[in-house]
C-alpha cells in the first residue's frame, strides 16, 4: 500500500512539475512577444519621424516640378495581424497621372522588415530587411526609386 502511494505521488509530483515547466515556457514566451513588441513600436515611432522628414526633405527639392509626395498615411497594418507589424503607405503621383506608385513598408514582422514597392496595385519587388538596416539613408533609396518608377515607368 505504501509503495504504491508512493507511486501516485511521485506520478502527481512529475505531473506538476511538468505543468510548472510548460506554464514557464508559456510565460517566457510571452515575454520575449511583449519585449519584441515594444521594440518594434520604439522603432515605428522613431522611423515614422525619419521617413516623415525624408518626404519632406524631397518634396521641397521637387516644389518646382508638378509632382511630389502626397502625406504617408501611417499606422499599424489592418491586413496582416502580426505582432510588431505595421506598414507605412504613400502615394506618388502627379498632375497629369492616374497611376500613382505606392510603396509599402513593412517594419519588423516577426524580427525582420519587408519592403514591397507596387506600381497602380501590382507588387514589382518584395525585399527582406532587418530593423537595423532601416534609416534615413533606407528611406531616402526607396524614396528615389519610387520617383524613378513614377518618372521613367522603371
Amino acid at each position: 500500500m505504501a509503495d504504491e502511494l508512493d507511486e501516485i505521488l511521485s506520478q502527481v509530483d512529475q505531473k506538476l512539475k511538468a505543468d510548472k515547466a510548460l506554464a514557464e515556457a508559456e510565460q517566457r514566451k510571452g515575454l520575449e512577444q511583449e519585449r519584441r513588441k515594444e521594440a518594434t513600436e520604439r522603432a515605428f515611432t522613431g522611423n515614422q519621424m525619419v521617413f516623415r522628414a525624408a518626404i519632406r526633405d524631397i518634396n521641397e527639392r521637387m516644389k518646382d516640378r508638378d509632382y511630389g509626395f502626397d502625406e504617408p498615411r501611417i499606422s499599424p497594418n489592418p491586413d496582416i495581424l502580426l505582432v510588431g507589424d505595421y506598414c507605412v503607405r504613400l502615394s506618388l503621383g502627379d498632375a497629369f497621372s492616374q497611376d500613382p506608385v505606392d510603396l509599402h513598408i513593412s517594419f519588423l514582422r516577426l524580427g525582420g522588415a519587408e519592403v514591397y514597392i507596387e506600381r497602380a496595385g501590382k507588387k514589382s519587388r518584395k525585399d527582406p530587411y532587418e530593423p537595423h538596416d532601416i534609416d534615413r539613408h533606407f528611406f531616402d533609396k526607396q524614396l528615389m526609386l519610387a520617383l524613378r518608377r513614377l518618372t521613367y515607368g522603371g
